[in-house]
């Protein structure tokens, strides 16, 4: 018998001290997941702000861009511009030729030669 009350003390502390370190390991992992969890709260919430500020920033960029405000501008500028007309428009490929259907290269080159000269003139 005093060979089995030997072993008992010791099975008891063994599973004690395992219980006191898996308690230790428990607290120690849930107060990093709590941190964590604050860390990631504050991130969330910057980039709600964040996200808030660029979206105040494009509706203000959008208002700029508008027709009416650019209009305003240019006159603020003494510049009278309007958008061109179909005849006005010439698209040019990257490798610098015209495209199909566009007016002549020689009728171009006078209109844009043309309105440079009256730029320069009126400067």
């Amino acid at each position: 018998m005093n060979a089995r009350m030997g072993t008992m003390p010791r099975l008891f502390v063994l599973a004690f001290t395992l219980g006191v370190g898996v308690a230790l390991v428990y607290l120690m992992l849930d107060l990093k997941c709590k941190q964590l969890h604050q860390e990631i709260e504050k991130y969330e919430q910057d980039y709600a702000t964040e996200e808030k500020k660029c979206i105040l920033e494009k509706a203000r960029w959008e208002a700029k861009q508008s027709p009416e405000n650019m209009d305003r501008i240019l006159l603020n500028h003494g510049l009278a511009m309007g958008f061109p007309t179909s005849a006005q428009i010439v698209r040019i490929a990257a490798d610098g030729r015209m495209f199909p259907g566009q007016p002549s290269e020689a009728r171009a080159k006078r209109v844009l030669v043309s309105s440079a000269a009256i730029t320069h003139s009126q400067h």
